[in-house]
C-alpha cells in the first residue's frame, strides 16, 4: 500500500522511526518533498521524535515525574481546605467580636 494513501496513525512504530531518522537526516529543502511524498506533516515527525525521546527516559525519571504530579495535586487540595478553614476561623472570630461588642453595649451576657 501506498504511504499517502495510508494515515499517520496507521504506521507501525518501526515505520515511524525509520521515517523520523530518514527526515532528520535531509536538508531542510528536502524535508518539504520527503514529507509530501510520505504522506506527512512536520507535526507528526515532531510527535513521534517526542514520543521516542520520552520512551528513552529512565523509568525513574517517569516515576519521578507522575510522583510529582501527584504531589502537586495533594498540595493543591491542602491549600483548598487550608483556606477554607481560614475563611471559616476568620467568620467565627468576627462573630465572636460582634458578640462580645453587643455583650458590651447592651449589658447582656458576662463580661469578661
Amino acid at each position: 500500500m501506498d504511504n499517502t494513501q495510508r494515515r499517520p496513525q496507521d504506521w507501525s512504530a518501526a515505520e515511524k522511526l525509520r521515517a523520523v531518522i530518514e527526515f532528520e537526516k535531509l536538508e531542510p529543502a528536502q524535508q518539504g518533498e520527503f514529507l509530501r511524498r510520505e504522506g506527512l506533516h512536520s507535526d507528526h515527525i515532531e510527535a513521534w521524535k517526542e514520543c521516542m525521546q520520552a520512551g528513552l527516559e529512565p523509568a525513574e525519571e517517569k516515576a519521578s515525574r507522575s510522583e510529582r504530579a501527584q504531589l502537586k495535586a495533594e498540595i493543591k487540595a491542602l491549600e483548598r481546605d487550608l483556606n477554607k478553614k481560614d475563611k471559616a476561623l476568620a467568620e467565627v472570630t468576627a462573630l465572636l467580636i460582634l458578640k462580645k461588642k453587643a455583650d458590651l453595649l447592651w449589658g447582656t451576657g458576662e463580661n469578661k
